[in-house]
């Protein structure tokens, strides 16, 4: 887990980040993978429930809670 100013990322030491999240604004997405992965939301009704699995540095929970 890193950290710069707002922004708190996460990777295994590789270089290649597993997920970010921007702490100012946590309910915006602000990487293009987040989009694709909730791409198909859009063609189901509203979920009143979502569960959560893998590593995700908590970007997708915080996005679901606001």
């Amino acid at each position: 887990m890193w950290q710069q100013e707002r922004l708190r990322w996460l990777d295994f030491g590789d270089g290649a980040v597993q997920s970010i999240i921007d702490l100012d604004h946590p309910d915006q997405l602000i990487s293009p993978v987040y989009h694709a992965m909730l791409a198909p939301m859009l063609f189901v009704p509203i979920a009143k429930r979502i569960l959560l699995l893998g590593v995700d540095g908590g970007a997708l929970a915080c996005y679901f809670n606001h």
